[in-house]
């Protein structure tokens, strides 16, 4: 056996300590990994859209990211992804959104503000850089 990473799971999880690893960010909970590409030094783009992350990498080069589902958000204002999955779990809802070759899991804890959105739904995709992590 090999320890990857010792620390709260919480600390692991939080803006300053993050997952040392595509195991360690896998093995603490759900989570989006997916490629991005670096367009300049406070840019990035996932899967066609464009979010403001400084990555410390050179424009051009592909990054590994970590991306919390609670850490995405979707609308309805039609867009690039669509809806493949939604599951309703009481406090929140439970999204599987397909965006470019990408399958995302997104956790929506506001679905008592709005309606629910169906499967086959095209929707916008709005991506916090403060929960995303570069590996």
């Amino acid at each position: 056996y090999e320890i990857k990473e010792c620390d709260w799971s919480s600390d692991v999880c939080s803006s300053d300590l993050r997952p040392v690893s595509e195991f360690v960010a896998r093995f603490i909970g759900r989570a989006n990994l997916v490629d991005g590409k670096v367009l300049s030094a406070g840019e990035v783009e996932i899967e066609g859209v464009r979010v403001a992350l400084a990555t410390g990498r050179a424009a051009g080069q592909s990054v590994r990211l970590v991306i919390r589902p609670e850490m995405i958000e979707i609308a309805a204002a039609g867009g690039p992804g669509r809806i493949a999955r939604r599951t309703f779990l009481g406090e929140k809802t439970d999204y599987v959104v397909e965006l470019g070759g990408s399958r995302l899991q997104i956790a929506a804890t506001d679905h008592y503000r709005r309606p629910a959105m169906d499967a086959g739904q095209a929707v916008s995709v709005r991506f916090h850089p403060e929960g995303i992590h570069v590996l």
